[in-house]
């Protein structure tokens, strides 16, 4: 069945998903339970939790890049638009900062 199917905001398929998160031990399927939380997590505190843990526990410098590439779309959302998810990639190789619900590019001295 796909996402689309299942429906943004499916309780069942966001609690699923964050428990496979949480205990995959492979890094290809974190990034595809990321990318379906980008797709049926908007908004959902759950999920922006669980991203925002993987910022902290993952080694995987791709994974951590993700999730916050997918926290920046779904974190964003305030009366149902996005905001700055259009502007949201910059030339220095889309790295993000998130801070207060607003996504900017990255300054020099923020890229490691």
């Amino acid at each position: 069945m796909s996402l689309g199917k299942i429906g943004a905001g499916n309780p069942k398929a966001i609690e699923a998903l964050l428990e496979l998160l949480r205990n995959s031990q492979n890094e290809f399927t974190r990034w595809q339970v990321i990318r379906s939380l980008g797709q049926i997590g908007i908004g959902n505190p759950k999920v922006i939790e669980g991203l925002r843990e993987l910022l902290h526990t993952r080694q995987s410098a791709y994974t951590r890049s993700l999730a916050e590439e997918i926290l920046g779309k779904i974190d964003s959302f305030t009366d149902g638009k996005a905001q700055g998810v259009e502007d949201n990639k910059n030339p220095a190789g889309n790295i993000f900062v998130q801070a207060e619900k607003t996504v900017r590019p990255a300054t020099t001295d923020e890229i490691p």
